[in-house]
């Protein structure tokens, strides 16, 4: 305390001795939660704590600055209850000294709502857990044996609240949730100190974060796990990303109201977007293409309703406000499966459920699905068994009808199994022939976008070159100027071979129709990625920068290209297939799609959604795309 206090005296910049502040501000966030979910108020509880250093009391003093009455807290050490009038009482104690008759932590202990503990491994027994209040609270930080273990706890009081220093129990109470993050706000912002304003913001910021449905991205670090809110969940994990973009601008926003900073944060959501950016590529990416989905919201069908993912995607979705989500499945499923992830989005205002064997469209939809397919052999009994059973089938027609504005489906079955009904139903643009895949990828601030993945296995030069167009136009959504580059083994010429000379006749066609884009070919890849590659080999280029927009001879080549930078490019983001050339908005995502690539690609649809206008289902050049595929 002494070393503390003289460095905060001597030194113009913040201390922080994180054993002390940072235990205390992890301690008072779940705190926090834990009262809240036993039901509990924080000036009626009686809270016991074992340990009296340093972390011990800055947990009291958080606490007290929380609003829990100094009268509530008794404080022991290895003497017993720090009571006033105690012979030899250090004087850093004599403020928390009680009038109390008790002298042990067996005494003091009896209807103690919550404890803490950060003394010694033991020290608090089954007998005295059992003298607690109803529901208590138990806080064994001890490490690395706590003051008592979670399941003898548990023996005594199976709904006691229990956490501990430790990982491999629930609720860890972990500084790393902290002190980096109070670091990053209180430098951003010129803090000239570290007070308890900006303590308790950095406290009820991670408390406010475990309230929130778990990070997706945490089911790879904690496989098996259900993560939600609740008694084994009250304060985020270590591995949670957004913490890096919500304790900083609590703590900035909060030393800006008490007077220390230097360097006031003018706009603290631009604070937190660039924070999200330096831990999530794909947030740079795709934080247009959010902003726009914001401005005018589309209904989204989703016909793989029943999958964990999807559903913690919808969730986000809701969150970001980027569209009204449309949830396929069947009601056994879907409903047990929101409760069991914890998910707090509300049917029939963030999101609508339908059950595809309720659904009261359906027969409807056998109709106007029974007159485009009569002529591919379906009978008229068999369209109502397809609208109840192929969801992805239902769902385009939902997107073809009119109650839907787009569909994002493809994490539970193979690629060609959803694009089929899509192609089927929905068709393909006037004046479009043809139906392709491109794929996104971004690593350190470069963007590829790669195609034809998925579709077509052996293209045309005519179907190459309207992809290109097609691809350009997408490119837009994001923001950035595409630059193609038409890729074979051959450089500008030099090969005769077949396919080589169809990519030399895609830059013609190109060129022909299409004079406005900024296209190259055919080259090596080298050539594409590398301007002094280019400049040496082809110095009369017509792309001033590396292509971005990389063109494949056929599927093989793109899909294996794609899926080497995948494997090797580990700290890549991706995103897609991204469909080209479809009446609407539909997107196939792959069976490995992760929860944030689900909710991208969604944003997307919605802005495509937002451009589109009223144009008629082409059918003939559908059934083209079908046998293409």
């Amino acid at each position: 305390f002494i070393v503390e206090k003289e460095l905060e005296k001597r030194m113009n910049i913040p201390v922080f001795h994180d054993d002390q502040h940072g235990t205390g501000i992890i301690a008072v966030a779940a705190f926090i939660n834990a009262i809240k979910l036993v039901d509990k108020k924080k000036d009626k509880v009686k809270v016991v704590f074992s340990g009296a250093g340093a972390a011990g009391l800055a947990c009291v003093r958080m606490l007290i600055a929380y609003g829990v009455p100094k009268k509530n807290i008794f404080v022991t050490d290895i003497d017993g209850v720090v009571y006033q009038g105690r012979p030899d009482l250090p004087e850093h104690l004599e403020e928390f000294a009680q009038k109390t008759k008790a002298r042990t932590l067996d005494d003091v202990i009896d209807k103690a709502d919550v404890f803490f503990g950060l003394s010694a491994g033991g020290v608090l027994k089954k007998e005295m857990v059992k003298k607690m209040a109803k529901q208590p609270v138990v806080f064994a930080m001890a490490n690395p044996t706590p003051e008592i273990m979670p399941n003898e706890v548990l023996e005594v009081k199976p709904d006691a609240i229990v956490g501990t220093g430790r990982s491999d129990f629930p609720n860890q109470v972990n500084n790393v949730l902290c002190f980096p993050y109070v670091f990053r706000g209180a430098l951003d912002c010129g803090a000239t100190t570290i007070n308890m304003e900006m303590k308790l913001a950095a406290a009820e910021a991670i408390a406010k974060l475990a309230r929130l449905e778990a990070d997706a991205a945490l089911d790879v670090a904690y496989k098996g796990k259900t993560l939600k809110f609740g008694p084994e969940y009250v304060i985020p994990k270590p591995f949670d990303s957004r913490l890096a973009s919500i304790v900083p601008p609590a703590i900035a926003k909060a030393a800006m109201e008490s007077g220390v900073a230097t360097r006031p944060i003018e706009d603290l959501e631009t604070y937190a977007n660039s924070l999200k950016m330096q831990v999530d590529q794909s947030f740079a990416l795709m934080r247009q293409i959010f902003t726009t989905a914001r401005k005018d919201p589309k209904r989204v069908a989703f016909p793989e309703g029943e999958d964990p993912r999807v559903l913690r995607a919808v969730q986000s979705m809701v969150n970001e406000g980027i569209c009204h989500p449309i949830i396929v499945g069947r009601e056994h499923i879907v409903r047990p499966q929101i409760k069991s992830l914890g998910l707090t989005m509300k049917e029939g205002v963030d999101y609508t459920y339908i059950d595809p064997n309720k659904f009261e469209k359906t027969q409807e939809y056998a109709d106007v699905y029974y007159q485009l397919r009569k002529r591919d052999g379906l009978l008229p009994s068999e369209a109502p068994i397809v609208m109840s059973t192929r969801w992805a089938a239902l769902c385009s027609m939902m997107v073809r009808q009119g109650d839907a504005d787009a569909m994002v489906a493809g994490v539970t079955g193979r690629f060609d199994k959803f694009l089929r009904p899509t192609t089927e139903v929905i068709g393909l643009r006037e004046g479009v022939e043809n139906v392709y895949a491109l794929q996104l990828i971004l690593r350190k601030g470069q963007l590829y976008f790669m195609g034809d993945t998925n579709v077509n296995v052996d293209p045309t030069a005519e179907q190459l070159a309207e992809m290109c167009k097609l691809a350009a136009e997408e490119v837009g959504h994001f923001g950035v100027e595409p630059f193609i580059g038409l890729l074979s083994h051959s450089n500008f010429g030099s090969s005769k071979a077949p396919s080589a000379q169809k990519m030399q006749r895609v830059l013609e066609i190109v060129r022909e129709r299409w004079p406005e884009l900024k296209i190259e070919g055919e080259m090596q890849a080298d050539s594409a990625l590398d301007m002094d590659v280019m400049n040496k080999t082809f110095p009369d280029s017509a792309l001033d920068e590396p292509a971005n927009v990389l063109v494949m001879p056929n599927m093989d080549a793109a899909n294996i290209t794609y899926n080497v930078m995948k494997s090797v490019l580990k700290r890549g983001e991706y995103l897609g297939p991204i469909l080209l050339g479809m009446n609407k908005p539909v997107h196939i995502l792959s069976t490995y799609a992760t929860v944030r690539q689900i909710v991208n690609m969604t944003a997307l649809a919605v802005v495509e959604a937002q451009s589109i206008v009223e144009r008629p289902t082409t059918l003939k050049t559908a059934k083209k795309s079908r046998k293409a595929s």
